[in-house]
């Protein structure tokens, strides 16, 4: 820094004593060079190894503006290195008790049921359409909903892949049916027909049309933030999927013994579980329909989570993450680095 500094100085007076007061260092080519030596004092140039490559992910966060954060981070170890206590034995993640499909359409049940208990509560469902429109006027860019903004039509028969419940589940559209068949096809003729309408008539349409937005289905990419906003409004519903869904042999045949038994542990206690723990799969799930139903038992797509602890409305401050070490222990204060690790797979096929 002292040579640079010298450097800089001794040119400065050698222009100076050229050109007088009047000098403008910016058109100086030699000046400018010696003064970028100097801004790049203290930052250092590394290259990353293969080994550190291949340990590590790259997390780069383009913003509204196009200004790009980027982080590298030290990856976990892979699931399959690693037990389900986080050593590293090579035993793997246990395997989930039901399988994503399986989620998926217990879900898919769940949502019809929310429906149907939305749809024939006016308040409650102008209550969840405000919430959903409001951060429209509120936020620049509001979180996900379970409302979403369009028809939700591959919703509306839950049992079009699978039958599994024993009960027939209610419609949210069986308390207005009459006025959706005197409805008019054309936009123009529909328009004329719902500015006629009385208002308590418009309450139950807005209603079942609000009820027919909600989307609550588990899908494997499933966003969390509308899964949560699902879950308040079931609170809010007290939707209890004992009244709408009850296993029967068609679903207990589609999961697997494990479940079959976890199922039974739970309803019916662990001596039933050891009883049948020896049954062929086809015999576990008749005994699993004969002993369960009538007990009030529910697979965990079908259960509401209790209300969590209120969230803070205090804003959490923005943190600089540009330029931080490959090696920076906060690995695991990274939202999308456990993410990475768990869908490493897919990105790698993907990539393929």
């Amino acid at each position: 820094m002292d040579e640079l500094q010298e450097k800089r100085e001794a040119r400065i007076a050698e222009l100076f004593a050229a050109l007088g007061e009047d000098f403008d260092p910016e058109f100086d080519e030699a000046l400018r060079e010696i003064e970028a030596q100097i801004d790049r004092i203290g930052t250092v140039e590394r290259d990353y190894s293969e080994e550190a490559k291949r340990g590590a992910v790259l997390l780069i966060v383009v913003g509204h503006q196009g200004k790009a954060d980027v982080t590298a981070y030290t990856r976990k170890a892979p699931r399959s290195t690693r037990s389900a206590s986080g050593s590293s034995n090579g035993t793997g993640a246990p395997r989930p008790l039901y399988d994503a499909r399986m989620t998926e359409e217990l879900s898919r049940m769940r949502t019809v049921a929310l429906q149907a208990e939305v749809a024939k509560n006016q308040h409650l469902a102008n209550a969840v359409l405000l919430d959903a429109l409001l951060p429209i006027l509120a936020e620049s860019h509001p979180d996900a909903h379970a409302v979403q903004l369009r028809a939700s039509t591959d919703i509306q028969e839950p049992a079009q892949h699978f039958d599994y419940n024993t009960r027939e589940m209610v419609s949210p559209y069986a308390g207005v049916a009459d006025l959706i068949a005197g409805a008019p096809k054309k936009a123009a003729n529909r328009f004329a027909w719902v500015l006629a309408l009385d208002d308590a008539d418009i309450a139950r349409l807005l209603a079942a049309c609000t009820a027919a937005l909600i989307d609550g289905r588990h899908g494997k990419y499933a966003d969390p933030e509308r899964l949560r906003s699902v879950d308040r409004i079931a609170r809010a519903a007290n939707l209890d999927m004992r009244e709408h869904w009850e296993g029967g042999i068609e679903f207990f045949g589609a999961i697997t013994k494990k479940a079959m038994l976890a199922a039974l542990t739970e309803s019916c206690g662990p001596a039933a579980a050891e009883n049948c723990e020896k049954m062929p799969k086809d015999r576990l799930a008749e005994a699993c329909a004969e002993r369960i139903p009538g007990r009030g038992w529910l697979p965990p797509a079908l259960i509401t989570p209790e209300e969590p602890e209120v969230e803070p409305e205090e804003e959490a401050e923005p943190q600089d993450v540009d330029g931080e070490d490959i090696d920076t222990d906060e690995a695991d204060e990274c939202p999308f680095a456990e993410a990475y690790n768990d869908h490493d797979e897919h990105f790698a096929v993907a990539a393929e």
